[in-house]
């Protein structure tokens, strides 16, 4: 997890160190518009070995922006779920940046 403030350069490290090691870059939105647990759990297992896995602005990822409408269909468990539990893959750097640290759940 990098953060700090825009332009810090969290971003350009990840390209920075793709680049050094030879490594693919897969950047992955959570705010994509029908994105469910199910299909985020299938994109990283189908994503290339060796590459960096990359979420950018995880604390936007799941703000309310009403009761009970939330701005993405993955929900909190499923992302753990995903990243840690059974469905998680090998040979696979993740990353992810925020510019809001405090706002992220400490599970993360």
């Amino acid at each position: 997890l990098l953060h700090g403030p825009p332009g810090s350069g969290k971003s350009s490290f990840i390209t920075s160190l793709a680049g050094y090691f030879d490594l693919n870059i897969c950047v992955m939105s959570l705010n994509d518009a029908g994105l469910s647990d199910d299909r985020l759990a299938q994109a990283l297992s189908v994503a290339p070995q060796q590459s960096i896995i990359l979420i950018e602005d995880i604390d936007a990822a799941f703000n309310e922006r009403s009761a009970g409408d939330y701005s993405t269909g993955v929900t909190f468990s499923g992302l753990l779920n995903t990243l840690d539990g059974v469905s998680s893959s090998e040979e696979r750097l993740l990353f992810m940046t925020t510019n809001h640290i405090e706002r992220l759940d400490r599970a993360l």
